[in-house]
């Protein structure tokens, strides 16, 4: 084998070896890019879930101050009941 022959096959041998890390990175981009969109999704799922929960909670905090506003009427009612004796 000459010597170019070597070289040839040198430089042969490194552009697959290139070419086979190449396909290796792309598959893991692949891979990079299901997750992300694995991730955006349970991402979005999760934002749902804390808007819900946001919104539950006004709407309790809401009946907790009707509640507490109840409470005052009837004290205030009790105390004028009180007062006509």
């Amino acid at each position: 084998m000459s010597l170019l022959d070597e070289k040839l096959s040198e430089v042969l041998q490194k552009v697959q070896l290139l070419l086979q890390e190449n396909q290796l990175q792309k598959q893991e981009l692949q891979r990079l890019r299901l997750q992300n969109e694995e991730l955006r999704a349970q991402q979005d799922r999760l934002q749902e879930e804390l808007q819900a929960k946001s919104a539950q909670n006004a709407a309790q905090q809401q009946l907790q101050s009707q509640v507490s506003k109840y409470i005052e009427d009837i004290d205030s009612a009790i105390e004028w009941l009180k007062a006509l004796d």
